[in-house]
Formats: structure tokens, C-alpha cells, sequence
């Protein structure tokens, strides 16, 4: 057998080959788990984001009060089924036993005659069919209807508080996330800045003293991210105690896209609504008293058994049976109605005027924030153009710093000036989404 030797270059050329395919390999496995560690990360902030409507939702699904309005249905419901039990036929089972101290007497004694009993007994069968009630438990079905729409338009008008509720908390918390941004961007920068001068002081380029208030001022951005992290936690625990969830602290909130809906026709405000419904109640009630004082006809039947019966001188056990017709006209009540009546009247009247004076004051705060809207839009701007300038100071006085000319005052003074344009700019931003989303509100939208 002929042993061949394999040259050692190609012994390193395969080696070399097989540990790139390893290498290889490696790399492939660790960009898999990468994106997969990525994904799984994205799924999660998915997952944590909580939009403004999304609380809307979650309060109001919470709210003890809007559950009730199943109640409140459920209830009108059966009130209705007693109202409409009003059509159908009523049967009564009586009973009745009587001891009189005188009877009927004929002036003359005539024979065979009977003496009438003093004690009587009868057991009756009582049959009673409406026929004609004026329209009365119509009406007070209608009555029954404009209660529940008093009911929902209440809790339209609750909603309408508790969006308003929700709304200042998830913008609070919005402006404290872009505070705490904005702090922690700020540190960065001092903990370069202390980086840069402690490098130049080994030269004798920097003081000691310029670090040293570097880092008490950053000892004082530390603190305030404490305070703002306890104030958005607190706000966050608000918020989801409205919400009936627990919320977690790294939850993530979004701006809401906040759209102007400015239609002067339209005004869904609950609150007129509601006005609407009380001055359906009341004419409701005016039309109720009406028809309760209208003429009623009623066909009656009865049937029974004692003694004595129909035949007052039977003094046996009998059965008998009385049907008939039966017309009532109430009198009495015709009077105290017209009371009734303009009692509701001056209620009703109420309600206008306090309707009246609704849209006057709902007309002057659309106007007031229409006012608002348009004062932040030019703060933003005005914000803009100091953050350019702000910015352009801040570097300028930074690079004095690094080359000695300045001191750590001065830029300190110039880096907070500049994160409070900056924090400025998003306090208004989130001002002009308070002000849009109020607008909408007082609208009804």
C-alpha cells in the first residue's frame, strides 16, 4: 500500500475552511437569537402600551355607575309589564261574612213571610275587563321611557367627567416621561462633560472646582428623577385604579392624535341630552295627569254564593251572577290636576331656562379654548426657535469649558436654560393636546 502525505498547507487551508463554517455557524446563531431576542421584545412593548382610548375603555367598563345601566334597562322593563298588566283581565276571589244589627222590615206582617237574617255569608268569583282608560297607561309607559332616558343621559354626562379625569392623568404622565427624558439626556451630558475635564485635569487644563459643581449638578438631576418617578407612579396607580387594571411601572404610554373637530352646527354635549329627556319627563307627566282624570269603561262580572242571594227574602244558601258595564268620571280629581299641571309647567320651564343658560356658558368656553389652542400653537413656535438658540449657546459655552475659558457655572447655568426650553416646548405640546381634547369635549365629541 502507497501511503500519500497531504501537504501541510492544505491541512491549514481545511482547518482554516472548517473554523470559518464554525465561526460562521456561531455568528448565524447569535444574529438568530438577536432577532428572535428582539422580536420577543417588540411582542412585550406591544404588549405594555396603553393608548388614551384604550383608557376611556377600561374606565368606563370600570365604572359602577355606567354597570347600572343594565339595572336601570331591566327595571323600565318590568315597570312596563306592569303597566301593560292593565290591559289584561282581573279576577278576584271574595270572601265576606256579616252580622247586621237591623234588617229590612215590611210595615204589615203578611203569612208565610220570612223574617230576613241578620247574618249573612257570601263567597264570589269578581271578573273586571278594561275597555277604555283615555290613554292613561300609554302615557305611563312613555313616563316609564323618558325615566330610563333621564337614567342614561346621566351616565353619558358622568362619562363625559370621567374622560376629562382620565385625559389630565395620561397627559400628566406624558409630560413627567418627557421630563424624565429629558433629565436623563441632561446627565448624560454633565457625566461627559465630567469625563472631558477630569482628563484635562491631569494636565492642568481643568480646576478641580469645575468638576466637583459638575457633579453636585448631578447629584441634583439625580434627585429630580426620584421625584419624578415617585410623582408618575403615583399618577400611573391613579390612572389604572380608574382603569381596574394594575398598570406596571414600565408601562408605555402614547401622545394621542388629537384632531380639532371644530363643527359649530353639531353639539352632542350629554348634557342636552339629558336636558331633553327632563323635558320629555315632564310632558310625560303633564299628558299622565290628563289622561288618569279621562273617563274609564270597564266591563264587570261576578259570580257567587251565599246566603241570602239575590233574593233578599231567601234565607237558603244560593248561587247567583251579576255582569254588567261600569262608566267612571272622576270629578274631584279634575281639579287638583290643573294644580298638578301647572306645577310641571314651571318645572318644565326650569329645565329651558336652565338649557338656556348651558349653551351660553358651553359657547363661551368653546370660545376660551379656541383662544387656548391658538396661544399654544404660537408658543410652540416661539419654543423652537429658542431651543435652536439655546442649543448653540450650550455648545458654545461647552467648548469654552473643555478649552478653559469658561467655567462649570457658566455652562451649567446655559444646560439648564437649554433643558428648560426644551421641557418648555413639550409642556406646551401636551397643553395644546389638554386644550384640542377639552374643545372636543365641550362639543360632545
Amino acid at each position: 500500500m502507497k501511503v500519500t502525505h497531504q501537504p501541510i498547507e492544505a491541512w491549514n487551508t481545511h482547518y482554516s475552511n472548517s473554523k470559518a463554517k464554525g465561526l460562521l455557524s456561531i455568528r448565524l446563531t447569535a444574529i438568530y437569537l438577536a432577532l428572535v431576542f428582539l422580536m420577543n421584545h417588540r411582542a412585550s412593548a406591544q404588549k405594555d402600551t396603553l393608548l388614551l382610548d384604550d383608557c376611556y375603555r377600561l374606565a368606563i367598563e370600570n365604572s359602577e355607575i355606567n354597570r347600572q345601566l343594565d339595572t336601570y334597562k331591566h327595571i323600565t322593563i318590568e315597570e312596563q309589564k306592569v303597566a301593560t298588566s292593565g290591559y289584561l283581565p282581573k279576577i278576584e276571589l271574595n270572601g265576606q261574612f256579616t252580622y247586621q244589627s237591623d234588617v229590612t222590615e215590611l210595615p204589615i206582617k203578611m203569612p208565610g213571610m220570612p223574617e230576613l237574617p241578620k247574618d249573612r255569608y257570601n263567597g264570589t268569583i269578581d271578573f273586571t275587563q278594561l275597555i277604555y282608560d283615555g290613554g292613561y297607561i300609554k302615557q305611563l309607559k312613555e313616563l316609564q321611557a323618558s325615566t330610563l332616558e333621564i337614567n342614561n343621559a346621566q351616565t353619558a354626562s358622568y362619562n363625559r367627567q370621567l374622560k376629562d379625569r382620565i385625559s389630565s392623568l395620561y397627559l400628566g404622565i406624558l409630560l413627567l416621561e418627557e421630563n424624565l427624558n429629558l433629565t436623563n439626556v441632561f446627565i448624560r451630558d454633565i457625566e461627559l462633560n465630567i469625563e472631558k475635564l477630569t482628563n484635562l485635569l491631569t494636565g492642568g487644563l481643568a480646576l478641580q472646582k469645575d468638576i466637583d459643581n459638575l457633579e453636585v449638578e448631578h447629584i441634583n438631576a439625580e434627585q429630580r428623577i426620584i421625584e419624578i418617578q415617585a410623582n408618575r407612579k403615583n399618577l400611573l396607580q391613579s390612572l389604572g385604579y380608574l382603569c381596574g387594571q394594575s398598570l406596571p411601572d414600565n408601562l408605555a404610554l402614547k401622545f394621542p392624535n388629537a384632531v380639532l373637530l371644530n363643527n359649530d352646527t353639531i353639539n352632542n354635549r350629554p348634557e342636552l341630552k339629558l336636558f331633553s329627556a327632563q323635558d320629555m319627563s315632564f310632558q310625560s307627566r303633564i299628558s299622565l295627569i290628563k289622561t288618569k282624570n279621562n273617563p274609564k269603561l270597564y266591563l264587570f262580572a261576578s259570580g257567587g254564593y251565599g246566603k241570602p242571594g239575590l233574593n233578599m227574602f231567601n234565607d237558603e244558601l244560593d248561587s247567583y251572577g251579576i255582569a254588567g258595564i261600569r262608566l267612571t268620571i272622576p270629578i274631584t280629581n279634575r281639579l287638583y290636576g290643573k294644580h298638578e299641571t301647572q306645577s310641571l309647567i314651571y318645572q318644565k320651564e326650569l329645565i329651558t331656562s336652565q338649557r338656556t343658560d348651558f349653551l351660553k356658558n358651553n359657547t363661551i368656553q368653546l370660545s376660551g379654548q379656541l383662544i387656548e389652542i391658538e396661544k399654544f400653537k404660537s408658543l410652540i413656535d416661539k419654543d423652537e426657535e429658542i431651543i435652536t438658540k439655546r442649543t448653540a449657546i450650550r455648545i458654545a459655552e461647552e467648548t469654552r469649558l473643555n478649552n478653559g475659558i469658561s467655567t462649570s457655572t457658566d455652562y451649567i447655568r446655559e444646560l439648564n436654560a437649554e433643558n428648560r426650553a426644551k421641557l418648555n416646548l413639550k409642556l406646551h405640546e401636551i397643553q395644546l393636546l389638554q386644550a384640542i381634547i377639552n374643545y372636543n369635549a365641550l362639543k360632545g365629541n
